[in-house]
């Protein structure tokens, strides 16, 4: 045991050693990869004489999330940064019916761009807030194993979101976090009589290219 606090200790001197700030005035250029886990956070219940029915819910579904971002170290603690990133999102459904549950995936992909404050408050460790449009590239439904196109009329070409997070940089790899929270809504009017948004976490790994 005792080897082991030992052990993280030495790591933890090391990342902190090797964790990095850029220099004021260093234009970086950030290619980077990971996951996104998305929800539209619906449920609906049909009950008869005390019992349900039916009922839908909505759960996170897994996608990936990939692109780049060009940074600009104005300050010490300020990098105003841009993005282009690929990014899945959308939702599960699960049906319930006469005790049968039918399972369905919504995915809806997007080009976004998010534009972000960069706010360094340790050597390395930035907190980040910004704004994120996103403009569809395609919607699909999927039951079973059957995928078809969702109604034009569904879907909303455009969406915008705000990325609220967190990153640490070490030897010039980056690992980020980040929540995008919904300000429009990704669906039209459906028929469960409500629209939808898309409320995406993202966690990716990438590498500073400094110039």
């Amino acid at each position: 045991m005792k080897k082991l606090l030992l052990a993280l200790a030495a790591l933890t001197v090391a990342l902190g050693m090797n964790a990095q700030t850029p220099e004021k005035g260093t234009l970086m250029l950030r290619p980077m990869a990971g996951i996104s886990i998305s929800t539209w956070n619906y449920s609906q219940e049909l009950t008869f004489g005390g019992e349900t029915v039916s009922s839908l819910k909505s759960n996170a579904k897994a996608g990936f999330t990939g692109g780049a971002e060009f940074g600009f170290q104005a300050l010490k603690w300020l990098q105003p940064s841009v993005g282009l990133f690929y990014q899945q999102q959308g939702s599960k459904f699960n049906l319930t019916q006469n005790g049968e549950t039918q399972d369905s995936k919504e995915n809806f992909n997007y080009l976004t761009v998010p534009v972000l404050a960069n706010f360094y408050v340790a050597n390395g460790l930035a907190l980040k807030v910004g704004v994120m449009p996103g403009f569809l590239l395609s919607a699909k439904e999927t039951i079973g194993d059957l995928t078809s196109d969702i109604n034009k009329d569904l879907s909303e070409n455009f969406q915008m979101q705000i990325p609220v997070g967190i990153s640490y940089e070490f030897c010039k790899f980056i690992v980020d976090a980040r929540v995008n929270i919904p300000v429009t809504k990704c669906t039209g009017q459906t028929n469960f009589d409500t629209a939808f948004d898309n409320l995406t976490f993202a966690v990716s790994l990438g590498y500073n290219f400094e110039f």
